[in-house]
């Protein structure tokens, strides 16, 4: 038995992901911040761009593709099962190269926090844990 409430977590954190800043720096007052150039909901809307000019990039914009495909049409069988390990690794790989600082996406500023990439690598992570993390049922069984 699957928990539905994983699959419904995963939904919200990719929304909340859509909503929050890319990236902030701590450093900056939230004044300072401009808000509409670093909104999930335009990465979103333009990573197709990412495609002509950088190929790493654009694999880790398709992870949102790929976790919406999972969602709608195969998260009852074992297709979504594989979709949602490929977007795991599509999004995981933006964190890698912040972590690891080895320059293979353009986007990636180092000194700011990925906020909105916390919350959008956690919706792959919830829907990883609906597919490979089924609930017991507690049925007692008398023998």
């Amino acid at each position: 038995m699957k928990n539905k409430y994983l699959l419904w977590s995963s939904i919200g954190c990719y929304i909340l992901s859509l909503a929050l800043p890319v990236k902030y720096n701590l450093s900056e007052s939230f004044e300072e911040f401009n808000y509409s150039h670093a909104v999930g909901f335009l990465y979103m809307l333009c990573g197709y761009i990412t495609f002509f000019d950088a190929k790493v990039d654009f694999i880790c914009w398709l992870g949102n593709i790929t976790i919406l495909l999972s969602w709608i049409l195969f998260w009852k069988n074992n297709l979504g099962k594989l979709l949602s390990i490929i977007a795991f690794s599509q999004m995981f790989l933006f964190g890698l190269d912040w972590i690891l600082r080895i320059n293979l996406i353009d986007v990636i500023d180092y000194e700011s926090t990925p906020v909105g990439y916390l919350f959008w690598l956690a919706s792959s992570i919830f829907m990883l844990l609906y597919h490979f993390y089924p609930i017991q049922n507690n049925i007692n069984q008398n023998n």
